[in-house]
């Protein structure tokens, strides 16, 4: 088991996430590489042999979430941003929830669907403008499954939407084209009781 354990310290970004509800610490699993360990042998470390109680996955692949099946680990999945544009379309979005959610969610504890991974700070304008959008739709389809209140629609976003992070009292949102989006995201979290998230990397 200390050899899994060495192991999954290469396979994990090295920064946590604080879980939304506060109550505890998770972490992001990255597959990014060669000679992983199976899904399956990860979900067992880290729900048996860690403190973690939250994971967070980049995409949804679907044996990756079902390897946490029947864990108290809390799961997060992702949109890549290749996608966000699509779930501009309500249909799209409905058959999207079906296969990536729907067949998991009697056995697995998804708590959050990511968004993209830091839209506004990219420089295509066409995904920031169907971000909020996107994020709509997903939460109409879970809505209407009855998931809304059991997993929230978030979409993280880089400290670069700051343009004063220091002190973080004096913390606040850029101005022109990143408060145009922000102000409908915060609408829209603040409607849903969904988490603003952001990805405060200590280093790269």
């Amino acid at each position: 088991m200390a050899a899994a354990i060495s192991t999954l310290s290469i396979l994990f970004m090295v920064w946590t996430i604080k879980a939304v509800d506060g109550a505890g610490i998770g972490i992001s699993y990255g597959r990014a590489a060669s000679n992983l360990p199976p899904p399956v042998q990860v979900a067992q470390v880290l729900a048996h042999s860690t403190t973690f109680d939250c994971v967070k996955l980049f995409d949804a692949d679907p044996a990756t979430v079902q390897a946490f099946a029947n864990t108290y680990l809390a799961v997060d999945v992702t949109v890549p941003n290749d996608f966000v544009a699509n779930l501009t379309d309500l249909r799209f979005a409905h058959k999207w929830v079906r296969t990536n959610i729907v067949p998991r969610v009697d056995d697995t504890n998804n708590a959050r669907i990511f968004v993209g991974t830091e839209v506004i700070s990219t420089a295509n304008r066409s995904l920031v403008s169907s971000l909020v959008p996107a994020m709509q739709n997903l939460h109409t389809v879970l809505t209407s499954l009855s998931l809304q209140h059991r997993i929230k629609v978030a979409s993280p976003q880089s400290l670069g939407v700051l343009s004063t992070s220091n002190p973080p009292s004096t913390g606040k949102f850029r101005e022109g084209r990143v408060a145009e989006v922000m102000r409908p995201l915060r609408s829209f979290l603040r409607a849903t009781g969904s988490p603003f998230t952001v990805n405060a990397h200590p280093f790269f």
